[in-house]
């Protein structure tokens, strides 16, 4: 039988999707707030994947994927998605704006100007209209030696909930040198650029873990 361990820290990124440049650059201040200092930035790349977005947010979408410096347990995922959300809804149209959510603190942060959740409740459940108005979109997630994790508000077949209802999935996995996407991998991961920005995280994030004194 084996022995319960906690799991080694992970890496943590945010996918940005917005039609504003200059959005995506304000909002790092944002998430560093509760990821800590943004250590990587992807290019910028025109979104291409899909117009699934665009009635919402309009034409002309860019991405791109930070990645910050603190590793940070893989049990905050469902909390900094909630975290997420939240600034998502801080840059929201504001004709469309929900009502502020509550929060709590990550592994090792306590994000500047969000609040706990002192009842212990589910919290990020209001979904906005289905997230209408949106200006920027949020998608975190970890890597780890043999992955990429996503976080989701939605369940499938492939997905894993976790609490408050927020489900975890992976995407991609490392084999034979490199990340390999599987049949539900959304196509913007599998875009060259971002295979090659995730092969060059976890090569940091193994870095890290070695300075850091993890086996």
């Amino acid at each position: 039988m084996g022995t319960p361990r906690e799991p080694k820290p992970a890496k943590y990124f945010v996918a940005l999707l917005s039609s504003d440049s200059e959005l995506l650059t304000i909002v790092e201040s944002d998430l560093a707030a509760i990821l800590g200092v943004v250590d990587n930035r992807s290019e910028i790349l025109p979104w291409t994947a899909s117009n699934f977005y665009e009635k919402e947010m309009g034409v002309g979408l860019r991405r791109r994927f930070l990645s910050f410096e603190p590793l940070i347990s893989p049990g905050e995922l469902a909390r900094i998605k909630l975290l997420t959300q939240q600034i998502e809804d801080r840059y929201r149209n504001p004709l469309t704006r929900a009502p502020a959510l509550a929060g709590g603190s990550c592994s090792g942060f306590r994000p500047t100007g969000v609040l706990d959740n002192p009842t212990g409740s589910p919290v990020g459940l209001h979904k906005a209209a289905d997230h209408a108005g949106r200006r920027v979109n949020l998608d975190p997630g970890y890597i780890d030696a043999f992955k990429v994790i996503l976080a989701s508000t939605k369940n499938a077949g492939q997905r894993v909930y976790l609490h408050s209802g927020i489900y975890a999935e992976a995407t991609l996995f490392y084999q034979d040198g490199g990340f390999h996407g599987v049949p539900y991998t959304y196509r913007d991961y599998l875009w060259p650029q971002t295979l090659a920005f995730f092969e060059s995280l976890r090569a940091e994030y193994l870095a890290q873990l070695r300075r850091l004194g993890f086996a």
